[in-house]
């Protein structure tokens, strides 16, 4: 039931699979509400229990540092709160109103090793081309043009993966105690 108050956009395709997937990690840990509850506090980060039976219950939306905290409390991956848990290439992931993919392309994007559309579509029936009919001269083009696509790869990489320390943004600070990870 949504709430009268509710300002901006509905929930959507992946507010329902963090809502989905809330549950599933929570139950599947041995967590109940309450419990989720206060390990969410000890982050940092309270979320009363009724706040996340409401997240559950798509009632109330996730924010990213919500994600980010529920996703250290339950031990995973913010992907996994964020993606279902499949990677079948047979299954549709919906990522937006209009954008659909098989689970497998959204999980390799979530992962930074490719974009969204087009160029990824390519890339793949090139890749099932190569394995099919190596050697071939049609074979031989097709390196050359995965060549090009890998470089094309790499620059968006750099965009999405760490740059140098002064680059890190406003949430990262120096560690006073060295080292950590």
């Amino acid at each position: 039931m949504a709430s009268e108050r509710q300002r901006g956009n509905e929930i959507g395709p992946t507010g329902v699979t963090v809502a989905f997937n809330l549950r599933r990690l929570r139950t599947s840990a041995g967590l109940d509400l309450r419990l989720m509850s206060k390990l969410l506090g000890e982050l940092g980060r309270p979320i009363s229990p009724a706040a996340l039976s409401r997240i559950e219950n798509l009632e109330r939306r996730v924010d990213a540092d919500d994600l980010i905290v529920m996703a250290l409390a339950l031990e995973v991956n913010p992907n996994a709160l964020l993606l279902p848990p499949t990677g079948h290439p047979a299954k549709v992931i919906e990522l937006g109103p209009t954008v659909r993919v098989n689970a497998d392309e959204a999980w390799r994007w979530a992962r930074g090793e490719h974009t969204i559309g087009s160029a990824a579509a390519g890339r793949a029936a090139m890749d099932e081309f190569l394995e099919r009919a190596p050697g071939t001269p049609e074979a031989e083009r097709w390196a050359i043009v995965r060549e090009l696509l890998e470089a094309e790869h790499l620059k968006f990489r750099a965009r999405v993966t760490p740059g140098t320390p002064a680059d890190a943004g406003p949430s990262v600070t120096d560690d006073p105690g060295g080292d950590r990870g």
